[in-house]
């Protein structure tokens, strides 16, 4: 499957992302051996639907964050599908988009 981003959907998903932020989700740092970062899908509350991402730290945050909230958003895609859409997202993303997303998983934390 060919993965295009356009303006449209950027700003769909840049939304959704950040409502993900603002709903009170868990994000964690922890070094990992086999990820570089998971949504931990046994830790989802059943009452209010929150889930727990974990990050690694050595590795790059951003593609991560929007890794791995693409398998929340999509939990159906097989990860081939998953890392292609993350690679066409960042690649479009200005850097005042990246400084707001920051700034969000930044208040989220």
């Amino acid at each position: 499957m060919t993965m295009t981003v356009d303006a449209g959907y950027l700003k769909h998903f840049t939304s959704h992302l950040y409502r993900f932020f603002e709903e009170g989700h868990i994000l964690k740092f922890s070094k990992m051996r086999k990820y570089v970062g998971k949504i931990d899908w046994y830790e989802i509350d059943s009452v209010d639907g929150t889930a727990t991402v974990v990050l690694d730290h050595r590795y790059d945050i951003l593609p991560t964050i929007i890794h791995e909230f693409l398998h929340y958003k999509y939990p159906e895609w097989p990860e081939k599908d998953i890392s292609e859409m993350e690679k066409a997202i960042v690649s479009k993303l200005s850097s005042r988009r990246v400084k707001n997303i920051i700034k969000k998983f930044a208040d989220a934390l």
